[in-house]
């Protein structure tokens, strides 16, 4: 178990959770993505895909983080 002020750094795919705060203070979370500069948003970033085994693009538990800036991207345009 982590103690107050410990931190814990894990992919983002690693199952973690946390006992409940009872203090009544907040607790505060801190999310990093790493993705290559090469990399481009596809033209369908934002509609619904299902997973790559039913022949989507995967899944869309993501797409809450990148909504808001995404579509003022060009698709198919790198960051670089």
């Amino acid at each position: 178990p982590l103690e107050v002020g410990d931190v814990t750094v894990h992919s983002g795919w690693t199952l973690h959770c946390a006992d409940g705060n009872d203090t009544g203070e907040d607790r505060h979370a801190l999310a990093i993505s790493y993705v290559d500069a090469r990399a481009e948003v596809r033209e369908t970033a934002l509609e619904f895909s299902p997973s790559k085994s039913s022949g989507g693009y995967g899944d869309n538990e993501d797409q809450w983080s990148y909504k808001e800036w995404v579509k003022d991207v060009e698709p198919r345009t790198s960051f670089v």
